[in-house]
């Protein structure tokens, strides 16, 4: 006997069928590695922002360094944290089917959109947000309905925080980065003591100390290549009163340092911490409205006295 409603059986038929395909690929896993950077060699642009603001993010240089926002150079350290950090994202398991629409909302009005850029195209984009447990974040890949809760594997960073750092989190704090063999002098000025106070710099292929000859070679040469790479702890930038009380203040010493290459050159006034003995701050010549905050033990190996680069071994 033939049904009376053979087109409605047929319609139910295949609304069943959709369903179950829509179904079955909403609850499709993406790989554990979906989200994380695949082509580090290829890559040469990570883009953040939040949708509806400008777009910012790291370019890379064709030395391998990166710049944030066209205007920072970023530091060697963190832009080699944030590579490692991309590299080892991995997906925990997709987000609660109960949780999973506010959840989507969440990422599109107030998550950070993270694109990456292999060779100037788009390879990936996804939206990132914080979740209540601060080990994972939310994450959704563009073009994919289903949100995620994401992980960094071998760090307990979270990606949230780390992207959402400000500029001055990822300047360049190297303070000198000057091999040796290219140093032309080095002058010390302390003001407090100018009697230990000295410039070394190079006479004919010879190291000289405020003219002197008979010098230490060896305590010398070791002075030289302590400012292979000297780094800051920290920045302190635009804060007015402390600008202006160390203006005010006298300085402990000067570093003039002159190399081979002129970009490499530097002048560093250092004031003395009155409240922290085991902190200095310090001026560079080249941006004087930045101020660095520099643990003291990262500059004895170059904090030395006149005297003890005197005599001995010539």
């Amino acid at each position: 006997m033939k049904s009376k409603y053979p087109f409605l059986i047929l319609f139910f038929i295949l609304l069943s069928v959709s369903l179950f395909c829509i179904v079955k690929e909403e609850n499709v896993p993406v790989n554990e590695d979906a989200f994380s950077l695949k082509n580090e060699d290829r890559l040469d642009r990570i883009l953040l922002y939040k949708k509806g603001l400008p777009r910012g993010g790291f370019i890379k240089n064709y030395d391998g360094s990166w710049e944030l926002n066209q205007t920072v150079k970023v530091d060697k350290k963190m832009g080699d944290l944030l590579i490692h950090v991309l590299k080892n994202i991995r997906v925990k398991s997709p987000v609660a089917a109960e949780e999973r629409d506010e959840v989507k909302e969440q990422l599109k009005k107030e998550g950070i959109i993270i694109e990456y850029f292999e060779e100037k195209y788009l390879n990936k984009a996804m939206y990132i947000s914080s979740s209540p447990d601060p080990a994972y974040s939310y994450a959704m890949l563009e073009g994919n309905d289903v949100p995620y809760l994401i992980y960094i594997s071998d760090t307990k960073r979270n990606l949230v925080d780390l992207v959402s750092l400000p500029e001055l989190n990822w300047k360049e704090r190297t303070l000198f980065n000057n091999n040796s063999e290219d140093i032309l002098s080095v002058q010390i000025e302390y003001f407090d003591s100018p009697k230990d106070s000295f410039k070394v710099s190079k006479k004919n292929e010879k190291l000289v100390l405020n003219g002197i000859s008979k010098l230490n070679i060896l305590k010398v040469r070791d002075f030289l290549g302590k400012f292979e790479k000297i780094r800051a702890g920290a920045f302190i930038s635009e804060n007015s009163i402390l600008l202006d009380s160390i203006k005010i203040s006298e300085p402990y010493c000067r570093i003039t340092l002159e190399d081979n290459d002129a970009n490499k050159n530097r002048i560093l006034t250092l004031y003395l911490d009155n409240q922290n003995k085991d902190l200095l701050y310090a001026q560079a010549s080249h941006n004087e409205k930045e101020i660095f905050l520099i643990p003291v033990k990262s500059l004895q190996s170059i904090l030395v006295k006149k005297s003890e680069l005197l005599g001995g071994n010539s």
